[in-house]
């Protein structure tokens, strides 16, 4: 089982540092010391053997099952006993009056008391939080309950029966004794993330789905983290269409919300405050959108929760007038007449105007006016159009507009602008936002949701604190001056838990399971395959594509231990007088086809020729390599300095390293 490190005595500056999301991208080191993340192993009680792969996954399956299933026992016993008979005295939470109870009627074909809750697979408690912060567990709606009043067996239906249950409900929950049980069930699978530990070098697999059992540590990781749940919410816009094309949107916002717009094509305009400053009470507001060169922005929102913009109309200015060429009119261009019956046949019997009319366009055609229709009827004109139709169109007002207005020919007939796309806070997109101004007034407010959350955190970050008075002590603000000062580093310093965390704030799940793997080696079980092999895949990185090819010797710490004991001189003692032994030697040697290639012109052919029977073959240490080299060659045909031999040196990829041949 693994403990939660020491931690040095500092402040919350000096915390932040030494959990940085560098060496802590999981924020595992974080939860060790607030007592939420837990590392463990299992082993049989009677072998005492590693449990891993395929079973360790079922008994963790198993205990986290019969946990949960046990608590919902327990809290559906006692719900059922409030309704009936309210045997512990409960009182409604609200009004201090005693529990009205009603008689219980369980459906055929299902237990009597409810307790087998594998014949429930149903069956659910939905966390719901209340403005007094307090976690209520209302059933599901279809539990299978008939509650009628007691004496005249009036049936309790409809939202009655809603509030009977609610009611009861609350009161289970008030009660002290039942505190783990409505963890277990409605708060705990939320937070509970059951991390399956990979090993590293099964982190990359050129197959998809090759991760299995056999890639794991023999431990896992649990760990209790914190649950998304956003206040403000986010969403993007795209636009689409010719380069440069110019538009603007009319957007609808609510009274009284700020809303925070970025413009992705627009870098230097940053992130804008709607309404703007200057018009704090506007509910329409005009904004310009130019596309970028390659034709393509997105336009994303920050806004509060079920208050999104919408854009109601587009406007496309014109410097100067539409002027349509007369058909009747002598001496047109060839061009322009067969623009002209392109679009009569296009469109027959009627004009531009008329076109545009139909589709819900109102035309300024005054020099500084505007072309301005309603989103869905500029969605449902582009919609209709034909090929033949769209490129008619598009000739036509080419040759109506002046220079200056010649991209709306195009924008007309090619802009496509989609709806408001929520996208999750834990997207990467919602880092493009600033910390929202009033964020820290928000922290700051002991009422509010997020005020009561910021003051859990002080409390988990102030109880690792020494006892000791005199040493420096972690000391979370509450104040908005305070929280204000720290709130961006805080925020860029937790940001790892949205990355990390599940994004499910509107239901119970969980709990949830992930996978990591360690990015620091060290000593730890791995789990086999059923042969007893270890796999392990090896990711290149390399910009030219070179071909690689490793040798890899298996050296383990036991194995230098025993080298080392061979080399002790207490151990192996050598005669009185003897020279001192040279160092065990044991590298491999071997001789391949490209060592003997290399030494073609470097030796005499007798010799060389007198080694190709030594081709491929293995020797541990130099000298027993060197004496299989003379055995194999002639004396005569030896070079008279044998010295030539400790010049050669094996081909590097020989060494005990491994290392790349290119």
């Amino acid at each position: 089982m693994q403990f939660g490190p020491p931690r040095l005595a500092g402040d919350f500056k000096a915390f932040r540092e030494l959990t940085a999301a560098t060496a802590d991208p999981y924020g595992w080191s974080i939860l060790l010391r607030l007592g939420l993340s837990i590392g463990l192993t299992l082993r049989d009680e009677r072998t005492n053997d590693l449990i891993t792969g395929e079973p360790l996954l079922l008994a963790l399956q198993t205990a986290l099952t019969v946990l949960r299933l046990d608590a919902q026992t327990r809290l559906l016993r006692l719900l059922l006993e409030t309704l009936a008979e309210n045997p512990r005295r409960y009182r409604d939470p609200q009004t201090g009056q005693p529990l009205t109870t009603y008689n219980v009627e369980v459906p055929a074909g299902l237990p009597r008391e409810l307790i087998d809750l594998t014949s429930l697979p149903d069956l659910a408690f939905p966390l719901a939080i209340p403005a007094n912060g307090r976690f209520l567990l209302p059933l599901a709606s279809d539990l299978p309950l008939n509650l009628s009043a007691k004496g005249t067996n009036q049936p309790i239906i409809g939202r009655a029966s809603q509030v009977a249950l609610q009611t009861a409900l609350n009161a289970i929950v008030a009660d002290p004794q039942n505190t783990q049980d409505v963890l277990m069930v409605a708060h705990w699978p939320a937070h509970l993330f059951v991390e399956l530990l990979v090993q590293p070098g099964r982190c990359f697999s050129p197959e998809p789905g090759s991760l299995a059992a056999d890639s794991l540590l023999a431990m896992v990781q649990l760990s209790l983290r914190p649950r998304i749940e956003p206040y403000l919410h986010y969403g993007v816009i795209t636009l689409q269409g010719p380069a440069r094309s110019q538009l603007e949107l009319v957007m609808e916002l609510d009274p009284g919300i700020s809303y925070t717009l970025i413009d992705q094509a627009n870098a230097a305009a940053g992130e804008q405050t709607l309404p703007p400053p200057g018009q704090p009470l506007a509910t329409s507001i005009l904004q310009p959108v130019t596309l970028p060169l390659n034709g393509r922005t997105r336009l994303l929102f920050r806004y509060p929760t079920g208050k999104p913009p919408r854009i109601e109309q587009l406007h496309f200015r014109l410097n100067q007038a539409i002027t349509l060429p007369n058909a009747a009119q002598p001496g047109l261009d060839p061009r322009t007449t067969r623009v002209l019956a392109a679009f009569a046949s296009a469109f027959p019997g009627l004009s531009l105007s008329q076109v545009l009319a139909n589709s819900g366009f109102t035309l300024d055609d005054r020099a500084g006016g505007s072309l301005q229709v309603p989103i869905l009827a500029f969605r449902s004109f582009q919609g209709s159009l034909t090929a033949s139709q769209r490129q008619a169109l598009r000739e036509l007002l080419q040759i109506s507009l002046s220079a200056q207005d010649a991209g709306l020919a195009n924008a007309l007939v090619d802009l496509t602008i989609t709806s408001l796309e929520p996208f999750s806070v834990s997207d990467p997109r919602s880092t493009y936002f600033r910390v929202p101004a009033d964020l820290a007034a928000d922290l700051a407010s002991a009422g509010s949701r997020r005020g009561q959350q910021w003051r859990q955190i002080r409390l988990y970050l102030e109880s690792i604190n020494s006892t000791d008075p005199t040493l420096p002590a972690i000391a979370v603000p509450t104040d908005e001056a305070g929280i204000a000062k720290i709130l961006p580093d805080v925020l860029a310093w937790s940001q790892r838990f949205f990355d990390a965390s599940g994004d499910h704030p509107d239901q119970v799940a969980g709990p949830w399971l992930v996978t990591a793997y360690p990015r620091i080696s060290t000593p730890s079980y791995a789990s086999p395959d059923a042969s007893g092999r270890l796999k392990y895949d090896h990711l290149l990185s390399d910009r030219w594509a070179h071909n690689y090819r490793y040798y890899i010797r298996p050296s383990s710490r036991y194995d230098l231990l025993w080298q080392s004991l061979l080399e002790s001189p207490d151990l192996f003692p050598r005669p009185l007088g003897q020279a001192p032994q040279p160092r065990r030697e044991l590298d491999t040697f071997v001789l391949s086809a490209r060592s003997l290639a290399d030494l073609e012109g470097q030796l005499p052919s007798t010799v060389v020729d007198a080694l190709y029977p030594l081709e491929n073959q293995r020797y541990i240490g130099e000298s027993r390599f060197l004496a299989a080299v003379a055995t194999v060659a002639a004396p005569s045909a030896m070079p008279s300095k044998l010295p030539c031999w400790r010049r050669w040196k094996p081909s590097p990829m020989y060494c005990p390293i491994p290392r790349p041949v290119g």
